[in-house]
C-alpha cells in the first residue's frame, strides 16, 4: 500500500471514529459505505447480512450515493431472498466483491 493510500484510510478511520457518537447504527453504517466509496471510487455501496440459511439477505444500509442517484433503497431489515435480490447479490452469486 502506497503512502498516500494509507493517509486517505487512516483518515476516513478518524473521521468515523469521530462521527461514532453523533450518530446511531444506521448513520454510522451510511458513513462507513460513504468513505469506502470515496476510497474505491465505487458509485455504490450497500451492507446487508446473508442469514444462515445461504438463501436469505437481510437489508441494512445504503450508501448516500446509493440512494441519492442510483436507487429508491427501501426496505430497511427486510427479509429478502437471494434469487430475487437483483444486483445487491452478485457478489453472493459470483462468491466475489
Amino acid at each position: 500500500m502506497d503512502g498516500e493510500l494509507a493517509g486517505r484510510i487512516l483518515g476516513a478511520r478518524m473521521r468515523l471514529a469521530a462521527a461514532a457518537p453523533r450518530h446511531s447504527l444506521k448513520g454510522l453504517l451510511v458513513a462507513t459505505l460513504d468513505e469506502a466509496g470515496a476510497l474505491t471510487g465505487s458509485p455504490v455501496g450497500f451492507f446487508h447480512f446473508l442469514e444462515e440459511d445461504q438463501v436469505t439477505l437481510t437489508l441494512q444500509a445504503w450508501s448516500s450515493r446509493t440512494t441519492r442517484e442510483f436507487c429508491r433503497a427501501d426496505g430497511l431489515g427486510k427479509h429478502y431472498p437471494v434469487s430475487q435480490a437483483g444486483v445487491w447479490a452478485d457478489c453472493i452469486r459470483l462468491r466475489r466483491a
